[in-house]
Order: C-alpha cells, then sequence, then structure tokens
C-alpha cells in the first residue's frame, strides 16, 4: 500500500492543500506534515515521514515566482530541480509523469525547474534577474531538501 507523505512548511500554507475532492479511502492514505521554513526542517520532516511509513514525498506549499508567466496561486509541478550549489535534480520519474498528468485533468498546471535559496527572496528585481540566470519558474527553501532525502531513501518524489 502506498502512503503519500506531503510537507508543508508554514502553517499558512496549509490551506492552499484543498483535500475536499479526495475520497476518505485516499485520505486515509496520506501524512502531512507542518515542518518549519528552511532546508534543514524539510530535511527532518521528510525523514519523519518515511520514519511513519511515507512511500511517496510531495512539497507542498508557496514558492516565489520567478516567472512573469506565473500569477499568485497557479500550481507548478517542478520537473527539474537546482539546489543552491547547482546541482541538478531531475524528476523524470512514472510516478511525476502520472501525478502531473491526472491534475492536468482538473486544473492548469506549469511545469519547470525550481530553483533553491537559502533565503527569503522578496524583491521582484532579484527574482528577475534569477530567472534570466538560470531559467527557473519557482524559488521555494525546502523542495530540495525533501528530494534529497526521497532520493536517498529511492522513494518517488
Amino acid at each position: 500500500m502506498s502512503l503519500l507523505g506531503i510537507v508543508v512548511a508554514l502553517p499558512e500554507e496549509l490551506p492552499t492543500l484543498s483535500l475536499k475532492k479526495i475520497p476518505p479511502s485516499v485520505l486515509n492514505s496520506v501524512l502531512i506534515i507542518c515542518s518549519g521554513a528552511g532546508s534543514e526542517n524539510a530535511r527532518k520532516a521528510a525523514e519523519t515521514l518515511i520514519a511513519n511509513g511515507a512511500t511517496h514525498l510531495i512539497s507542498w506549499g508557496c514558492a516565489a515566482a520567478l516567472s512573469p508567466e506565473l500569477k499568485s496561486g497557479d500550481l507548478t509541478l517542478a520537473s527539474i530541480l537546482f539546489d543552491a550549489n547547482h546541482l541538478q535534480i531531475n524528476l523524470e520519474s512514472a510516478w511525476h509523469k502520472s501525478v502531473t498528468t491526472l491534475l492536468a485533468n482538473y486544473l492548469p498546471i506549469h511545469t519547470g525547474t525550481l530553483l533553491e535559496s537559502k533565503n527569503i527572496v522578496s524583491l521582484s528585481s532579484e527574482k528577475k534577474q534569477l530567472h534570466e540566470q538560470t531559467q527557473a519558474i519557482v524559488l521555494d527553501m525546502e523542495s530540495v531538501a525533501i528530494a534529497k532525502v526521497a532520493q536517498e531513501k529511492n522513494l518517488p518524489f
């Protein structure tokens, strides 16, 4: 049986994770943890989910939009991650593709590169510069850490 582990960094991000349309039988297969901001907190949360039986990991939250095409509330599913040291992580798994296809039936999805940040980037000029330098569409502080834990444990992310 699959058990989905979802890491949400901040309690304020939790309401954006709408589970209303998910059947109760599926909700019995979901663990959600609020990690706190930052990669170290996200790593610990992912390890806690795995210790409690999670077989698949998701990073959920509000990322900083780098692409001018994105609007507040747009759903992004990263296909490539770059950590703060420019290490690339590809997410082209069968599970990732099936989740992307499934969700695309219900709402618009943006795919592309997610860039890891070690601190909050709030200035639009900084976001524009990061987008131009990397072509990343979003930026966050937790997803790369969770993806690395999933890779170490050979779990889908």
